[in-house]
């Protein structure tokens, strides 16, 4: 407290008299100064003793006191309206809440609420909003506005079931008043609410209620509810048409209303739909659009909204460098708005596509951006997908494939538990792993999985492409016995030519042909997949792409194919050796072995090695065998210790040991030891 103001409330004209007074306590350690004429109590349980002697009629009468004090304080420079602190609101508050003002409390303890969100500290606007609640009763003219308040601070602060409590409570006070329109903006932020969570059926009952208690008016909340509600069933529930029909109507009610964020935000929804529906290039001109619409209407908002809907479309056309310059915008915007919801996608699509351009260490770099941010939001969903790019540069990056595996496998449990329809996105993440990994039948059952996934989603659409590209990927992976498969949808895979899904499109329908054994059309599909991934710096599929090639130039078994292929190998080997992917390097190390011609312990003067092992994981048994550590082992065959510990994760799995004894008695049975 300050001795001015104590001076003031107590009817003392000279402040120096009441300070006098104030340093017996001081010497008596009751008080002590805290600053220039201001002090405070010891401890606390001494003011709360003076406190309680204090008759409760008396108390009501100094709090008034001290509230008008503090009022008549802020009178000269303008405004009870317009204060710049927080604290002199909530001390308002106090005051008068307990002076028996408590409508004058409720004012107070609203606006440090608001002043509190306008500096962009929820947790103390939820403090501020229950205060003015507690003062306010259930007649109050502002308790639905209160609710709203209390629900967006807590949207904020990432306390979804506070803002779907209190969204729900608004809702459920502004229909009893009758009032509609309050209604259907407290349904539409309850609509929010809920989606953040991933409970898409809460999420589009609410909506629908929020655009039917609309009615089509042509107000500002009107046209956000019809955005989200297209947007809802555009992106979780794939329902194209029922999206286009609402994004439709939002943009014809934004350019009734004239206004640019409106009109901004309709367009994204209408460009986002179109992209997702197939129609790249169209969509991507009306989200140009719309983002050049929320930078002139200056929000910030809605401009990041509209960069992550291009940045997902500029990489589905196949262009890396622009999606990558998309999410960067994206964080700018999204950091000026201090919206860390708008954050949860970013860093994991940057993970994504500096994995895929080769740069690990700043993939991995993207990566822990992205769970710091995560760390804050607590969004089950944005994990998911983000332990699912973690499990590609565990597995594909750094050849940790056991852990890489068990990421992806929790990823894709917690999405079956959230939305059926996010599964689709990445159940064939997993299958690709699988198949890497050798463990074929776990992989054909999420292939089965994929096609009976695909035959309900709108042909064309993104999901369905990134479907198709699972599948192939996969049926690629494990070779002869899905070559049907490849066959049957190889048609539809070739209307995709020159997109990207996790994979060049272009690249997929190569090796596919080479197997059908349409040289010609191979050559054309590889040479386009290697321009895309050279001119967008997509060295792990250039990796992919160059084996292909090699493959067809043995498949065409021309005079030089043997040296073509071999120049290819070893060129998309040096790539995958910078991921450090041990099994699709030791395919390539196997055929460029084959290549090289019989030597001694080559693969052509031995039977086939047992239970499917690689020429390079018989190597390393034999060195177990030996009694050799994973070190020795490393030194003498020229790896690294976690490539050795890898290869034995995958011998023990395919011989089934759990242990380096069973391992040697294993190799001693088949004749691998030394």
């Amino acid at each position: 407290f300050d001795v001015e103001l104590l001076a003031e409330v107590s009817g003392q004209e000279d402040a120096d008299l009441v300070e006098e007074c104030l340093l017996e306590a001081v010497r008596t350690h009751l008080l002590r100064a805290s600053g220039p004429g201001t002090y405070t109590f010891g401890h606390d349980k001494i003011r709360e003793a003076l406190y309680d002697e204090v008759t409760s009629v008396r108390r009501r009468r100094l709090h008034g006191f001290i509230g008008r004090a503090l009022e008549a304080r802020n009178e000269p420079e303008g405004a009870q309206t317009q204060l710049a602190a927080p604290q002199h609101l909530a001390e308002l508050a106090f005051h008068f809440a307990r002076s028996g003002d408590r409508a004058r409390g409720a004012m107070y303890a609203r606006q440090a609420a608001e002043q509190a969100l306008s500096t962009y500290a929820p947790e103390d606007a939820i403090a501020h909003y229950r205060a003015a609640l507690g003062f306010a009763d259930t007649s109050d003219a502002q308790r639905g506005e209160l609710l709203l308040g209390l629900g967006n601070a807590a949207l904020l602060a990432n306390s979804h079931a506070e803002a779907v409590a209190a969204f729900e409570a608004a809702q459920s006070w502004y229909e009893r008043a009758g009032e509609n329109e309050g209604a259907a903006r407290a349904a539409h932020r309850l609509g929010n609410a809920w989606w953040q969570q991933e409970a898409i059926p809460q999420a589009r009952i609410a909506f629908e209620t929020a655009v039917a208690l609309f009615a089509g008016r042509p107000i500002p909340e009107s046209v956000t509810a019809l955005v989200d509600l297209s947007s809802l069933l555009t992106l979780s529930l794939n329902q194209h048409d029922e999206g286009r029909k609402y994004a439709k109507q939002a943009l014809e009610l934004a350019l009734q209303i004239g206004d640019e964020r409106l009109i901004a935000s309709a367009r994204r929804a209408l460009g986002n739909l179109m992209v997702r529906a197939g129609d790249l290039e169209g969509g991507k001109a009306v989200l140009v659009e719309a983002l050049d619409l929320a930078a002139i209407a200056d929000d910030p908002a809605e401009a990041a909204e509209c960069c992550a809907c291009l940045t997902m479309a500029s990489t589905w056309s196949g262009n890396f460098k622009h999606a990558v310059d998309y999410a960067q915008r994206q964080i700018e915007f999204a950091r000026r708005c201090h919206a860390h919801y708008l954050l949860r996608h970013v860093y994991t699509h940057l993970a994504l596509f500096y994995f895929y351009q080769g740069r690990l260490d700043q993939a991995e770099q993207m990566a822990a951006e992205e769970q710091l941010v995560l760390g804050r939001s607590g969004n089950t969903e944005a994990q998911a997908y983000l332990d699912i790019v973690k499990s590609l540069l565990a597995a594909q990056g750094r050849g940790q494939f056991a852990e890489g595996l068990q990421l992806a496998e929790g990823a894709l449990t917690a999405w079956r538990g959230l939305n059926s329809n996010s599964v689709v996105w990445h159940l064939g993440n997993l299958a690709v792993l699988q198949a890497v990994a050798e463990k074929r039948d776990d992989a054909l059952a999420l292939l089965d999985e994929l096609e009976a996934t695909m035959a309900v989603l709108p042909p064309g659409s993104a999901p369905f492409i990134m479907v198709l590209d699972q599948m192939a990927t996969t049926g690629l992976l494990l070779g002869e016995r899905e070559r049907e498969r490849l066959f049957r949808f190889y048609p539809m895979l070739a209307s995709f030519r020159g997109r990207i899904g996790n994979s060049i499109i272009d690249r997929l329908l190569g090796e596919i042909e080479t197997l059908q054994g349409d040289f010609a059309g191979a050559q054309v599909s590889l040479a386009a997949a290697e321009a895309i991934a050279r001119r967008e710096d997509i060295v792990w599929e250039l990796a992919f792409v160059l084996v292909a090639r090699a493959n067809l130039a043995l498949a065409v078994k021309g005079e030089k194919s043997t040296e073509t292929a071999r120049a290819l190998l070893v060129e998309g080997l040096d790539l995958f050796d910078k991921y450090g992917s041990t099994p699709i390097s030791e395919r390539v190390r196997d055929t460029l072995r084959t290549l090289n011609g019989p030597r001694r312990g080559s693969a052509k003067e031995r039977p086939a090695l047992p239970s499917g092992l690689s020429v390079r994981e018989a190597e390393v048994l034999r060195h177990v065998a030996a009694g050799r550590t994973n070190r020795e082992i490393a030194e003498e065959l020229v790896l690294s210790e976690k490539t050795v510990n890898n290869h034995l994760e995958r011998i023990f799995a395919k011989i089934g040991a759990n242990n380096r004894a069973a391992a040697s008695a294993f190799a001693v049975r088949h004749n691998l030891a030394k």
